[in-house]
């Protein structure tokens, strides 16, 4: 079946990755969809820029400061290409510093985008961020030698 942006409702997608037998449920404020596979993952539609758009946020262990982790993000944005991560100004519960992975897929507006490709964005973009974690192991060595 095929969907306009602006018919991926949160509840549109839930339904979408429930048939694909992916965990999906809409958030309280009804504004996207969380995923949960490998990752607790968030998707929606956001039609006025025209992207479908996916988000994972992680927490840094308090090895990281922020030039450290700023040089993280540099190198998972030059290592990973399609993704944007950035650090978020404020840090979290714990006092640790939150990355924010995402990927934002255009969807012009006479171009349909069907259920397939919704489930092969997902998992495209949860391979991503596994990859992640070999730049995360190794910037964490260069950490570990600098002490």
């Amino acid at each position: 079946m095929e969907f306009k942006l602006e018919q991926l409702s949160p509840s549109n997608l839930e339904s979408i990755f429930n048939a694909a037998y992916i965990d999906a449920k809409v958030n309280e404020e009804e504004t996207y969809c969380d995923l949960k596979v490998n990752y607790k993952t968030g998707v929606w539609a956001d039609t006025s820029r025209h992207k479908l758009s996916f988000s994972y946020i992680a927490s840094l262990d308090d090895s990281f400061d922020k030039e450290r982790a700023n040089h993280l993000v540099n190198a998972l944005n030059e290592g990973l290409g399609l993704l944007n991560i950035y650090c978020l100004d404020k840090r979290d519960k714990e006092d640790l510093i939150t990355l924010v992975f995402r990927y934002d897929h255009t969807v012009f507006n006479y171009l349909p985008i069907n259920g397939k490709t919704l489930i092969n964005l997902h998992r495209l973009f949860e391979q991503k961020i596994g990859e992640s974690y070999r730049i995360y192991t190794k910037i964490k060595e260069e950490i570990a030698q600098s002490k």
